[in-house]
């Protein structure tokens, strides 16, 4: 927690409308708990796609949050493409045109 949110840490740092990313194992409070105090100083929050999951369920539908249903998506995909387990850069991988 203080990694980001002491006075010191990653959040203060932060100006407004930057882009946060956390994609560390957390909980789904702790996820949240961060994704609130970003909010509050008006920071983008970018997760990977679990927490993409902890966020329309607390929205309360994919339609309620559609550009965050959208990231989760594609996330997927690059699960089921076997992907996944290169995180973000799985994601890149999709869009990039792989030697043969």
């Amino acid at each position: 927690r203080g990694v980001w949110l002491s006075a010191d840490g990653a959040l203060a740092g932060m100006k407004k409308d930057a882009i946060a990313i956390e994609s560390s194992t957390v909980t789904p409070s702790w996820s949240r708990e961060l994704g609130g105090a970003v909010a509050q100083r008006g920071v983008a929050f970018l997760v990977i796609e679990k927490d993409f999951g902890y966020a329309i369920e607390t929205a309360g539908s994919p339609s309620a949050a559609p550009t965050i249903a959208a990231a989760r998506g594609v996330f997927q995909r690059a699960i089921e493409s076997g992907l996944g387990g290169q995180n973000m850069t799985g994601v890149v991988l999709q869009f990039t045109e792989q030697p043969s």
